[in-house]
């Protein structure tokens, strides 16, 4: 299509940190519809929305949706073009999903989509998952031949299914109410969960000061030992905990409180 970005720039994009256009078109099947998203900006460290706009076949715009912000490359459409769903954002976090027929929407209120991926399982139902990739990434290096410390295991929550029939669906003159709307709704969290340690056949903590992956033992390491059962971590953080009555930073180094000690 040939869109003047100009039309699209509305609240709340924040104007002196957009950094272009970011025009993406995500057509339904049917090609009867098509949402763009536009403008991205970063609303904190290393997150960011954008603004989505709804056009018709003959390439009007018939909604913007205002003042909602979305997520980047977070729409979705189902099979038939009736109704898409994307990753919104207003005071809070929630999957904004729309019906183009009836002018009306549905909100799921969840606390971040950026590790999760959004689908129509069917035309009726709308599936909420962790991506692979995340949980791929929170387990980075487990399976490494010759870890030097023992890893913490995560794993994904069981997805999360809503039939489209069983949401609330509000006219669209009540967008501007959505986080007053949104205040009545459970939040959804599907944050990955730990899930203990991944087998170790290393050897355990040999001295205060032994470096692990190029940095000097970290009360980090030490816990992770712990845990795992090796009996000196286990004996060093006991001594910690009961000199700093549990108060340090896993970060510091162990030989700060206990020295240059070897087993």
């Amino acid at each position: 299509m040939d869109i003047n970005p100009k039309k699209l720039l509305r609240k709340p994009a924040l104007k002196d940190k957009i950094t272009g256009d970011h025009l993406v078109e995500i057509p339904s099947p049917n090609r009867q519809w098509t949402v763009v998203t536009s403008h991205n900006w970063e609303m904190g460290n290393n997150w960011w929305v954008c603004l989505f706009t709804l056009f018709n076949a003959e390439g009007k715009i018939v909604n913007q949706f205002s003042p909602l912000a979305a997520v980047p490359d977070s729409a979705v459409w189902t099979a038939n073009g009736r109704f898409f769903a994307i990753a919104g954002f207003s005071s809070e976090f929630f999957y904004f999903i729309y019906d183009v027929m009836k002018e009306q929407f549905a909100l799921i209120r969840i606390a971040n989509p950026y590790p999760l991926a959004l689908s129509f399982h069917s035309p009726q139902t709308i599936l909420i998952a962790v991506k692979g990739a995340e949980l791929q990434q929170s387990n980075l290096g487990w399976d490494e031949p010759n870890k030097e410390v023992p890893l913490e295991r995560y794993v994904a929550q069981p997805p999360l299914n809503f039939l489209l029939s069983e949401l609330t669906f509000y006219p669209e003159g009540k967008i501007s109410s959505v986080p007053k709307l949104l205040g009545g709704q459970p939040q959804h969290d599907l944050k990955i969960v730990r899930d203990g340690i991944w087998p170790f056949d290393g050897v355990g903590p040999q001295s205060t000061d032994q470096e692990f992956y190029g940095r000097q033992m970290e009360i980090f390491h030490l816990e992770l030992f712990a845990e795992y059962g090796d009996a000196t971590a286990k004996e060093w953080l006991k001594e910690i905990n009961r000199m700093t009555k549990g108060k340090y930073s896993k970060w510091d180094q162990v030989a700060k409180y206990l020295g240059v000690r070897k087993v």
